[in-house]
């Protein structure tokens, strides 16, 4: 049995009603709802809230909140697995038993439905060790990186690597805030931070947390969009 968790907390202070915010016309989280149906991939879809507003916005979608997060989880200062465990647990409770869990991001809109599939058999095929990531590659060498010190200005990490050329430095990857797969033992007993990468190309990975985040978001979007194939999500 396998469970998508979509968490998305109320009371987001950078962007107001950020996982419901208008996002080329539609709330933002209606997007990664839609793809996580279209992967045909789970027997349960569920938005971890502690928002009756999100929670109407979900249910007028079609996708009905059986329960509410609760208030201990909905701080600003809880990480995601606490939140995770808590919903199995909660289903647990209510006699349903999950051996997957996708979390799926509620600010992921250029999420397609190919990522899950591929990602998910990738899971599969490597005997679901460790959780997968959604992931791309740093534009330049993570070892280029400057820092801005309280003098305005910007200093070097490590100074001596700014002499290196790209080619010389290994590729680097981040988590782009869109999607991972983990099994029940991984979220109840934990894990080893190491993961099976599932690569998102550059015009596709944006975690939008910021109003930037969001209209360069909605910028990739309608350009994707445009030079999608038809019957391609």
């Amino acid at each position: 049995m396998k469970l998508a968790i979509i968490p998305a907390r109320g009371g987001s202070k950078r962007i107001k009603n950020k996982n419901i915010v208008d996002f080329c016309g539609r709330p933002l989280i209606s997007y990664p709802l839609e793809i996580a149906l279209n992967s045909q991939l789970f027997d349960e879809i569920h938005v971890s809230t502690d928002s009756y507003e999100i929670k109407k916005v979900v249910e007028d979608l079609g996708y009905p909140v059986p329960f509410m997060r609760s208030e201990e989880l909905s701080t600003d200062h809880v990480s995601i697995i606490p939140v995770l465990k808590w919903v199995v647990q909660e289903y647990q409770r209510r006699g349903r038993n999950f051996d997957e869990v996708a979390l799926i991001l509620p600010t992921a809109p250029l999420l397609q439905t190919h990522d899950l599939v591929v990602a998910y058999q990738k899971f599969v095929n490597e005997n679901r060790k460790s959780p997968t990531m959604s992931c791309s590659q740093y534009p330049v060498p993570i070892e280029w990186a400057l820092h801005l010190r309280q003098d305005g200005l910007l200093y070097p990490e490590q100074a001596a690597n700014l002499q290196k050329r790209s080619q010389d430095l290994g590729a680097a990857y981040f988590d782009v805030g869109a999607f991972s797969f983990l099994t029940t033992k991984h979220i109840v007993e934990g894990f080893e931070p190491r993961y099976i990468p599932h690569f998102l190309p550059r015009e596709r990975a944006v975690d939008i947390d910021t109003i930037e985040d969001l209209r360069f978001a909605e910028i990739l979007y309608r350009g994707l969009k445009l030079e999608k194939p038809k019957g391609e999500s």
